[in-house]
């Protein structure tokens, strides 16, 4: 049975209504159109006594034949929708892809140099083959305008081929820039599949694949060349001076020099803190350079001993973390390191 709709909004009305199921939609029909704008459309799918009932409603008749003696083929009967050119130029941002269709494969190193030289490496490309020649689809994350002007301005040299531009409206689904198509952005292709559509109505299917990054084919083989250095023996081994200079980083303090009344800050911490705390803590005790020193000790201890320290100056209580316990080496030379309070942190 051959449809005959009186014009396009006859037709995108029984396409987004509802009058006609989506299965019927959704398949195959064959197509033609008259010089008065009317449509004939045959579908392959059946259509009911109550659909026909309700396209008879909307002005839709029957057709004994089409308007020419060759039908086209659609996929779809979206496809019957027409493309049209926008008024105005489209505005791009700097991370819209950009799908650029070369219709011959020997454009591609002109159209990627030239957006190389003027900036733009966010290229990846794919080669087809159609029976009659090689073909190539780039794609550009935000082109340069001037390389997109090749695709509105067919004009434009450079090029021995045509070089189309698309957009992506829907999942891949791509129209060419500067057009519009009624239900884009409702279109869902099958997986693994992308759609490039072009004016009036031609949808061409390719297989959905990645892309190549376009340093992938760029080769730079360079010949064997006299070598400018040889090679030579290593020197000995360095002297590296070393000094104490300020850190920004703020690790957790671990050792602490108490100085002014040092025994009795320490007999302070110790009975206010808990065992949990105390369990961590290793101290010595350092007299001047011409006195006697104790060793580093467990606080209870020391602080058994603590009397027996008369003429003590110092105090180096160190940190034990996870059972590792800070070397303080020689406790007579430890030297104050500046005014900070009576806590001041040497170590980290």
């Amino acid at each position: 049975m051959i449809l005959l709709f009186p014009d396009l909004d006859t037709l995108r009305l029984a396409i987004t209504s509802g009058v006609v199921p989506a299965d019927v939609t959704l398949a195959p029909a064959a197509v033609s159109f008259d010089d008065q704008g009317k449509i004939y459309v045959e579908p392959t799918e059946a259509l009911t006594k109550t659909v026909t009932k309700n396209l008879d409603r909307i002005g839709v008749k029957g057709s004994k034949r089409h308007a020419s003696d060759e039908p086209k083929d659609v996929s779809c009967w979206p496809q019957l929708l027409p493309v049209t050119r926008e008024g105005t130029p489209p505005q791009l941002s700097n991370q819209a892809p950009v799908l650029f269709e070369l219709e011959r494969a020997e454009d591609l190193p002109t159209l990627v140099s030239e957006m190389l030289r003027l900036g733009n490496d966010r290229q990846g490309f794919r080669w087809f083959d159609d029976g009659d020649s090689k073909r190539v689809l780039l794609r550009v994350i935000g082109p340069p305008y001037y390389t997109l002007l090749r695709a509105l301005d067919k004009s434009a040299g450079g090029t021995t081929g045509v070089v189309r531009a698309y957009l992506e409206h829907a999942p891949r689904v791509w129209v060419e820039v500067g057009h519009a198509l009624p239900l884009a952005r409702q279109l869902r292709v099958a997986e693994k599949q992308s759609v490039l559509i072009r004016a009036p109505r031609e949808w061409l299917y390719v297989d959905d694949a990645p892309f190549q990054d376009v340093y992938d084919m760029m080769q730079f083989k360079l010949p064997a060349s006299p070598v400018g250095w040889t090679e030579a023996k290593s020197p000995k081994k360095m002297t590296v001076p070393l000094k104490l200079t300020a850190s920004t980083t703020t690790d957790t303090p671990e050792l602490w020099v108490l100085r002014d009344n040092a025994v009795e800050q320490l007999d302070a911490l110790v009975r206010d803190s808990d065992d949990r705390l105390l369990q961590r803590l290793m101290f010595a005790v350092a007299t001047d350079a011409k006195g006697t020193r104790t060793s580093a000790s467990s606080c209870s201890t020391a602080l058994s001993r603590r009397t027996q320290s008369s003429g003590v100056s110092v105090v180096v209580l160190a940190v034990s973390f996870s059972g590792t316990v800070i070397f303080l080496g020689d406790f007579a030379s430890v030297q104050p390191t500046g005014d900070a309070g009576n806590l001041n942190c040497i170590m980290s």
